[in-house]
């Protein structure tokens, strides 16, 4: 029988690269893709930990999750929270005095083996220099480790590895190669007690100490974490690794000059990997640097130009210094990056909100309720757009997707049901109110509003209600529900005049604000006809409440 032929290490080594260093032209590498963990998709945007201009005071900020954008006047545009959508699916909303936005801090994710990989091209020089003068020396063999782990090969590295401990040959570095290798392939808890052995046999091992500080960080512990971070740096103040992990500690900590001084040596000893500039650009932004963050995402960019977050990072920051075009443009190209994922439609729709580009606004939110279902985030925005727009039925559901998870906002149960009637779908209409307003605490107007929607005569009752409350918010809100019913009802001369009661109110930040202003812009631009007595009836006429112009505090529901 022919015996199977051997293969020496050394032409192990060159089928390797071979292999696994990608070829764009022959013999010629592809550029360096940078590691790095993308965003994970799942992650729902809630209630974002930072605030955007008034752009987004609406909906991005929870974010990413968020919860309680009910009263707050709507979409991306025109005074609507914000965040990432990074997080969560929910977004608190952000309130009145706009902060310097904070870009989100995701989780650490270790880059040791990323960067104990290096040049495989160096490598295989210094494997090849060993393997020439002793190829079965410890020394050789841990070199070939290195080899294997810089192309990816973890299980073979530990294999060649474990031999060494076998043999008692093992020293602190090539534990620490073990370490990585087990890293590689998931064995967290191997790999801390692997690094601490070596930390053992040589308490000023830089690598180590940066290895374990990142498995601390990824944990959580920020203290340990920092423990070995700065004996790492102490043993050598050139460590890349631990200058980031020490970073993102203070980051953490909230300590953010102190981060930036960490992530300046970062940048120092790497130039050219972009997520050093992406980390300082978190510190600065949230220590109130934005030109400074601006500069460091934008030299992320020029180093890695199809990395979609930076895009968003970017673009949340030209948003809060009002570069709304630049802001729009870094937002496109994150759609076109990835155009299957939400995120960026959310943003770019609120761009196009603020540039009056509503048709393209919407185009994004139906993007998004697409992809995202969801994200009950862009419900709120989506709805008011579409109503706005007069596209009545689309409103309708999404103020029912909105009012779906959020149902405590029964407003948009109300602009629900009454969107259906606006459409034409009475039936639809009365079934949505029907079937929710037993969810309407009984003492309040809103429960008042939703029996005059399918109770005739009760109008009556309603107005005469309100002509005795004080409480401006509260008959505000009250107020553009009853002139909704007047519309639908055909008394277009008392729904112009609660309108109007609505619009002068001019209560920041309520949606029946905003959308008073738009129904008196849209279908009653002209004063209703004076001579037309079934325009002039008044269900109740008693006297005027007083309607100090002093903003009362917004609640959720109308009381």
């Amino acid at each position: 029988m022919q015996r199977e032929k051997r293969i020496s290490p050394l032409n192990r080594i060159h089928n390797l690269i071979f292999l696994h260093i990608p070829q764009s032209k022959a013999g010629t590498a592809t550029p360096k893709t940078y590691p790095r963990l993308s965003r994970p998709d799942h992650a729902k945007p809630g209630c974002s930990p930072f605030a955007l201009s008034p752009l987004f005071l609406t909906l991005v900020m929870t974010a990413v999750l968020l919860s309680g954008c009910a009263g707050l006047q709507g979409g991306l545009g025109k005074g609507a929270p914000d965040k990432e959508a990074k997080a969560s699916a929910e977004e608190e909303q952000a309130a009145g005095q706009e902060e310097a936005p904070q870009l989100e801090v995701d989780p650490y994710q270790s880059i040791s083996n990323s960067m104990a990989a290096g040049d495989p091209t160096e490598a295989v020089n210094k494997f090849e220099q060993a393997y020439s003068k002793d190829p079965n020396s410890p020394e050789t063999q841990l070199l070939y480790s290195s080899l294997l782990i810089s192309v990816g090969k973890a299980a073979e590295a530990e294999t060649v590895l474990q031999k060494l401990v076998e043999n008692e040959q093992a020293d602190a570095d090539a534990l620490y190669n073990l370490a990585l290798a087990k890293g590689m392939q998931g064995k967290a808890a191997e790999q801390a007690t692997l690094l601490k052995q070596a930390i053992d046999k040589d308490p000023d091992h830089a690598p180590a100490h940066a290895t374990l500080g990142e498995i601390y960080l990824e944990k959580k512990e920020l203290d340990k974490a920092q423990q070995q971070f700065a004996k790492s740096i102490d043993a050598d103040p050139d460590n890349f690794i631990a200058r980031t992990g020490y970073g993102h500690v203070l980051i953490r900590k909230k300590k953010y000059e102190e981060a930036v001084t960490q992530l300046d040596r970062a940048v120092e000893l790497k130039p050219n990997y972009p997520f050093s500039y992406v980390d300082r650009a978190k510190a600065k932004s949230s220590s109130g640097d934005i030109n400074g963050a601006l500069a460091d995402l934008t030299e992320a960019v020029k180093l890695d130009p199809d990395h979609y977050w930076n895009y968003i990072d970017r673009g949340k920051l030209r948003l809060y210094v009002n570069n709304l075009e630049e802001a729009y443009a870094d937002f496109n190209r994150a759609a076109e990056l990835r155009p299957d994922y939400f995120l960026s439609y959310v943003y770019r729709g609120g761009a196009h909100e603020d540039l009056d580009k509503t048709e393209a606004a919407l185009a994004d939110y139906r993007k998004v309720a697409e992809l995202r279902p969801d994200y009950y985030p862009i419900y709120q925005p989506y709805a008011l757009l579409a109503f706005e727009r007069e596209n009545y039925t689309e409103a309708a559901e999404a103020f029912a997707s909105h009012y779906e998870r959020y149902k405590e906002d029964h407003g948009h149960g109300l602009m629900a049901a009454a969107s259906y009637y606006l459409a034409g779908e009475k039936e639809k209409g009365d079934r949505y109110i029907k079937k929710h307003m037993d969810q309407m605490p009984r003492e309040t107007y809103l429960y008042d509003v939703a029996r005059t929607f399918i109770e005739k005569g009760y109008d009556s009752y309603l107005i005469t209600k309100l002509n005795s409350e004080h409480k401006i918010t509260i008959k505000t809100r009250a107020l553009f529900y009853a002139a909704l019913y007047y519309e639908l009802q055909g008394n277009l001369g008392l729904a112009r005049k609660y309108y109007l009661e609505v619009d002068e109110a001019n209560i920041y930040g309520l949606i029946e604000t905003r959308l008073a202003e738009a129904k008196l812009e849209n279908a009653f631009d002209e004063p209703s006809n004076p001579e037309d007595p079934a325009q002039q009836a008044n269900p109740a006429d008693s006297g005027k409440a007083d309607e100090s112009e002093s903003p009362a505090p917004q609640g959720t529901e109308i009381e």
